[in-house]
């Protein structure tokens, strides 16, 4: 991206691509992708002689497409455990992965760079055989497991009493849904998307307990 034949090539296809999107936006906003088109780099006619794009499948690529959904689920697993740890989004984290194939390491070697200025991390180590860092905490990802080192990171007296706390409103909630939905008199006359509402609210609540659980054990396993 920053020299040499990448940063050509990712230019390309950046212009490819926006050129493409003008074409598609030309109908709807004539005048604007009209003035933009002219700007682009070997431009001569009006946009309105240029073809309107055709999907064609010989231009997928799989592998790119691949490379792609891993580093951005990689990252979204990495800001989700930021988010439930607490942790402040500036803060660099030491990140480990555990793979289960040989092609998903290769990604992650070759995509270090993304990974890390994506997520704030330094991808310590990927592959077949990482071990979890005694302190961390953990996310599924694909077939991958995705560790985060919390060594020295957070106040971890501080982090169990907010976990706490978190749980027991989260029991509470659970408490008053399952009243509701096992209420006969609600059930009958409730519409559906009010008990379909509750129920996924209730669901998700109980992922989040799960998660807190085991984010809970990792912080008493770090204190003395």
């Amino acid at each position: 991206l920053y020299g040499g034949d990448d940063r050509k090539e990712t230019q390309n296809i950046l212009v490819y691509v926006l050129e493409n999107c003008l074409r598609l936006l030309h109908p709807f906003m004539p005048f604007i992708t009209e003035e933009i088109h002219s700007k682009l780099p070997g431009t001569k006619d009006s946009i309105m002689k240029d073809p309107f794009p055709e999907y064609e499948e010989n231009n997928l690529d799989l592998d790119a497409e691949k490379t792609f959904s891993t580093v951005i689920n990689v990252v979204t697993s990495v800001r989700n455990i930021r988010g439930e740890m607490n942790l402040n989004p500036g803060l660099n984290l030491d990140l480990f992965i555990r793979t289960k194939h040989d092609h998903e390491t290769a990604i992650l070697k070759n995509n270090t760079n993304y990974i890390n200025s994506l997520a704030r991390v330094s991808l310590v180590e990927s592959g077949l055989t990482v071990e979890k860092p005694r302190v961390s905490a953990s996310s599924v990802c694909d077939e991958m497991d995705v560790f985060i080192s919390l060594e020295g990171k957070i106040n971890f007296t501080e982090e169990k009493k907010r976990i706490e706390k978190e749980l027991k409103k989260i029991e509470k909630d659970i408490i008053v849904l399952d009243k509701k939905l096992s209420n006969k008199k609600f059930i009958d006359n409730a519409p559906p998307e009010v008990i379909e509402k509750d129920s996924q609210r209730k669901k998700l609540l109980s992922e989040k307990q799960a998660r807190l659980r085991i984010h809970l054990e990792t912080v008493d396993l770090a204190l003395p």
